[in-house]
């Protein structure tokens, strides 16, 4: 009887408690203190809601915050994860464009051609699990089809299955090894420090290259150890140590 009087209770104060807000009510009331200039408690939400969510519009929002409290590092840093999640939003073109009149270097790196953005959209809608999934499901319909054809012998049909599922199945496994080459070895970082020299190789013995500052954007190519491979453009390229590069 007292367990059932226990568990009553707890069912009758766990309908009492309030729900918890949603992840848009809380993007709308971040929104609200945006409107409002209420830009650090904004900045506050907008932080909570990032970690949950894979809307760039948070990132985006994030960003302005971090800019109009003038903390141009952090700006950049947000304009580009949005920008990482939805490749051709004029607006997030627009703000980073925005951010870098406040930064020493304004080299950005050289636009991506028409392959590399179609591989950007993709990688923005389609998770890479998605992708391991479907290259799985074109073997395993390559496989069937290889079967049939020795439980069943040459059909002209089965051919064309073979043919096709293998097609698909060597597309899919080469799509899935460049975004994990991309993943490993292509991703953007920022400079956070002040300023930094980018090394001919990985060491301070190196020949210092060039003279970089904070908020430039770059691109990993390789990494040893703590040190990273990178490139702005084609011009300017070399080795900085990792702890001085925030990763997008």
């Amino acid at each position: 009887m007292k367990r059932l009087l226990g568990f009553f209770v707890c069912l009758a104060l766990g309908m009492a408690l309030p729900a918890a807000p949603s992840l848009a009510d809380r993007f709308a009331a971040a929104n609200r203190l945006y409107e409002a200039e209420n830009f650090v408690e904004a900045k506050e939400l907008y932080e909570g809601i990032a970690d949950q969510t894979t809307d760039w519009k948070v990132h985006l929002n994030l960003g302005h915050c971090c800019f109009r409290l003038h903390d141009f590092i952090a700006a950049k840093y947000h304009y580009l994860k949005a920008r990482e999640l939805r490749p051709d939003e004029p607006a997030i073109a627009e703000s980073v464009a925005a951010v870098n009149r406040h930064f020493r270097d304004r080299l950005q790196p050289e636009k991506p051609d028409f392959l590399s953005r179609t591989a950007q959209r993709l990688e923005a809608v389609i998770p890479t699990n998605v992708v391991t999934i479907l290259l799985l499901a074109a073997a395993w319909i390559l496989n069937l089809f290889l079967f049939l054809l020795l439980a069943k012998g040459y059909r002209k049909r089965l051919i064309y299955g073979i043919a096709t599922a293998l097609l698909l199945t060597l597309l899919l496994a080469g799509y899935h090894q460049q975004r994990a080459e991309r993943l490993q070895g292509g991703r953007v970082a920022m400079v956070k420090a002040e300023e930094v020299t980018l090394y001919s190789g990985p060491g301070f013995g190196q020949a210092a290259l060039f003279r970089v500052h904070a908020g430039l954007e770059l691109r990993i190519v390789e990494r040893r150890r703590d040190w990273l491979q990178v490139a702005a453009s084609s011009q300017v390229a070399g080795w900085i140590e990792a702890d001085k590069l925030m990763l997008i």
